[in-house]
């Protein structure tokens, strides 16, 4: 078990009041992020044996607000052919739409970055050297970025999912109605659901259906496009996720003083999550293919900064493999490891916020890069009711909201699973001695 001196919880807090004073909000690959990343850097080297500082280029506004937009529009054009001799378009449209939701949103596979602005971003870690041979490596990371905000997600919270299903559905309706009349119109049985035909207009029982159901349906998803795709205002993400780069490096100046004796570890910040995890999705990419990230585990830490309690992040399952179209589920194997050493740390420091293993149903964390290319990782975060992130994309995400215990809580458990990883490395290495 390892307790950090105390003086930690303000030095978070100073550190993530410094960003945010001096940078302001920072969107994907802005000036204000890469001044963020500036300050981080300058952290690292403070502690650090070495300082990774790799750049790489970033649509920033193609997610989520980007796809959100792109999906509405092909739908409303569809729509518009609904009733017209040129149907069959709109099934192409329609379906390219939930590709483009699917494929972004949930995939993030990044086929519409061409068509958006890119700006230069980077990833940004400190490296503590073991004492003796490295025989393990731990990455522990937030991201420097902070996002748009979402106008509804202060009321409806983790229920968004669920409200942006029903948009989903809304245009899967659309395209089974005009799918079912094209078969029944191909099979020569058009005539018994013809309303009106006259010229290029050619409406059937199906549309009337379908544009009854788009007097709720269409400004439904104009709502859902206002709320979920609004670029009018950034927010400061004091807790979503300075609190998480803050906590990395606090651990990174403790390791300084005690250094592990056979572990590597990793930590920073990873540029642009609010894109899209694209900080994280290159920080794979380059170090996956050279073997890095083999005899690695990384743990996101992600929004620690408020809340009532703890999530260990070994599923999130809104995200989907590729091309597999499985829901994406961390290692196991990592996820127990550091729930038994907050159990190791609660033992002994007693009264501590609940904390416990969970699949999550609506989170989005850099965590998710790894375990979809099948490198072990999970996620520490933290939340209210249902493991929401307070202040999750609002104006209220800013310093003075922060809680300093749980930033403490969450070094101290960062600091305790690098601490018993050390030591069961170190036992393994007694045990093959002793063969």
């Amino acid at each position: 078990m390892v307790e950090t001196d105390t003086e930690y919880r303000k030095s978070m807090v100073n550190f993530i009041t410094s960003v945010c004073n001096e940078c302001g909000p920072r969107r994907p690959a802005s000036d204000a992020e890469r001044k963020s990343q500036d300050m981080i850097k300058k952290e690292c080297e403070k502690f650090a044996d070495e300082v990774k500082f790799d750049e790489f280029k970033c649509a920033f506004n193609t997610y989520p607000q980007g796809l959100v937009r792109v999906a509405v529009i092909l739908f409303t054009i569809a729509f518009c052919l609904v009733i017209t001799i040129v149907y069959p378009i709109m099934i192409i449209l329609g379906v390219l739409g939930l590709w483009v939701v699917v494929a972004q949103l949930l995939i993030m596979l990044e086929f519409t970055d061409p068509f958006y602005k890119k700006d230069v971003s980077r990833n940004v870690f400190g490296v503590i050297k073991p004492e003796k041979e490295m025989k393990l490596r731990i990455i522990f990371g937030g991201h420097s970025d902070s996002a748009y905000e979402i106008p509804f997600a202060k009321k409806y919270g983790i229920k968004i999912t669920m409200l942006m299903m029903i948009a989903i559905a809304f245009g899967v309706l659309g395209i089974v109605l005009q799918a079912v009349k094209l078969v029944i119109e191909l099979t020569g049985n058009g005539g018994t659901i013809v309303v009106f035909d006259a010229g290029f207009f050619h409406i059937t029982i199906y549309d009337v259906v379908f544009l009854l159901a788009c007097t709720v349906g269409y400004p439904y998803m104009l709502w859902i496009m206002k709320n979920a795709a609004s670029r009018k205002t950034i927010v400061l993400g004091a807790n979503d996720n300075l609190s998480g780069v803050a906590v990395s490096l606090a651990l990174g100046q403790y390791l300084k003083n005690h250094r592990p004796k056979n572990l590597e570890v990793w930590v920073g910040a990873f540029g642009c999550e609010e894109a899209g995890q694209r900080g994280s999705k290159r920080f794979v990419a380059k170090y996956g293919p050279s073997g890095v990230l083999d005899n690695t585990y990384t743990v996101v830490v992600e929004s620690v900064g408020a809340g009532m309690g703890f999530g260990i992040l070994s599923a999130e399952k809104m995200y989907l493999t590729w091309p597999q179209l499985k829901p994406v589920y961390h290692s196991q194997e990592l996820a127990n490891k550091f729930f038994n050493s907050c159990e190791n740390y609660r033992k002994v420091k007693k009264a501590v916020p609940y904390y416990m293993l969970h699949e999550a149903t609506f989170a989005g964390t850099d965590a998710t890069r790894f375990s979809q290319k099948g490198y072990k990782a999970i996620a520490l975060g933290a939340g209210g009711a249902n493991l929401f992130i307070e202040n999750w994309h609002n104006k209220e995400d800013k310093p003075e909201n922060l809680n300093k215990l749980m930033l403490w809580h969450a070094l101290n458990f960062c600091a305790t699973f690098v601490d018993d990883m050390d030591k069961e490395t170190e036992e393994k290495i007694a045990e093959k001695k002793n063969e």
